[in-house]
């Protein structure tokens, strides 16, 4: 597992405070740990987008618990977790196994094409992805949404509660 060392990579790039970094990190683990974990149960489920909306609940609590004891911005605290939960997301859903299907479907060892391929082979691959993002998407939006209901019930005055 090398996600603590891709949170401190994006703590850096986002020009984080030293003083918030360590809060980072810690959510940024505990959200990819949620998603994982998660993503292990409820592989072979019908309903595969539970394990972003686990974790982007998970990452949304502590962040907005955060946010409301230490009087800090959830927003920064968050970053680095969403940015992390977003490409393993997609790939615990199976839509990076698709795409290696569709590569190794339009090359063949020495570059050329396979004669048994389609473009309706490709297209349902392609269909299957924007599906899988879309779910991904669901999943982490209303996952942060529930996260800052349950922090903020009443909602939260002079502030953009809802805009992540």
């Amino acid at each position: 597992m090398n996600e603590p060392n891709e949170s401190i990579s994006l703590c850096i790039l986002n020009q984080a405070r030293w003083k918030q970094v360590h809060t980072q990190i810690l959510i940024a683990t505990i959200g990819f740990a949620v998603n994982f974990f998660a993503g292990e149960k409820f592989a072979n489920s019908a309903l595969p987008e539970i394990a972003s909306l686990l974790a982007a609940l998970a990452v949304g609590l502590l962040g907005n618990i955060y946010s409301r004891l230490f009087h800090r911005n959830a927003f920064s605290a968050m970053l680095p977790a969403i940015w992390i939960l977003v490409p393993s997301g997609i790939a615990s859903q199976g839509s990076l196994n698709y795409g290696l299907q569709a590569a190794n479907s339009i090359i063949n060892g020495n570059g050329t094409e396979t004669a048994g391929s389609s473009n309706a082979d490709y297209n349902g691959v392609i269909a299957s992805l924007s599906f899988g993002m879309l779910r991904l998407a669901l999943g982490l939006t209303l996952g942060l949404f529930l996260a800052a209901a349950i922090v903020y019930p009443g909602g939260k005055k002079r502030s953009g509660l809802f805009s992540f």
